[in-house]
């Protein structure tokens, strides 16, 4: 049994990737008296393979912008998960040190640090700070 993939071109002129499967056709005395041919159109699943990977490398580099912003940035990081709980602090390029093991405190905790008491309504003040 034979198998391989191929481009193959279909009767409207569209070009589609098949997987191809040959088999022997042999009689009693094991002489090949024939062949048998299966073609699948893997066209979609290629695309989806495809897509997947492009999604992969994608993901990838924007945890890797994520991971240099963070480690390069001189501005305060903070990031707490769902539930309030710190995950990560970070100060000037450098760890302000691990989150502590989070207590009753450490959601409201980390809201306070994170987010500011009233609302910013002017952006462009706070953004043209010296």
């Amino acid at each position: 049994m034979e198998h391989f993939e191929t481009e193959r071109r279909r009767s409207d002129g569209r070009r589609i990737l098949v997987s191809l499967t040959i088999s022997p056709i042999k009689d009693d005395a094991g002489n090949v008296v024939g062949a048998s041919k299966i073609v699948r159109d893997v066209t979609q699943q290629r695309e989806a393979e495809q897509r997947e990977q492009r999604l992969r490398d994608e993901a990838a580099a924007e945890r890797q912008k994520f991971v240099t912003l963070i480690e390069n940035s001189t501005d305060f990081i903070g990031i707490c998960d769902l539930d309030g709980v710190p995950l990560l602090r970070q100060s000037g390029g450098t760890r302000a040190g691990r989150p502590r093991e989070h207590g009753r405190g450490a959601p409201r905790a980390c809201a306070r640090l994170l987010l500011p008491r009233r609302p910013i309504t002017d952006h462009g003040r706070v953004l043209s700070r010296p």
